[in-house]
């Protein structure tokens, strides 16, 4: 015959999100060898021969896809 197994506590966590008072829009960003603050995430097209921006996608921050 197997033990039962304990019952599991329930972990609530509590997460703090921060929201700038001037950009609402922007992501709070926390990286390794950054600076902290509010950020946005793009994407950039190079023309490689030129070295020129051709297009940029701006993104919510991956903080705020989570949150959604």
């Amino acid at each position: 015959m197997e033990k039962a197994l304990k019952p599991r506590e329930e972990v609530i966590e509590h997460k703090e999100i921060k929201v700038s008072k001037t950009d609402p829009e922007s992501g709070y960003m926390v990286r390794e060898g950054k600076p902290e603050g509010f950020y946005y995430l793009d994407h950039r097209t190079v023309d490689m021969n030129y070295n020129i921006i051709t297009d940029v996608h701006a993104l919510l921050t991956l903080n705020d896809w989570t949150d959604r």
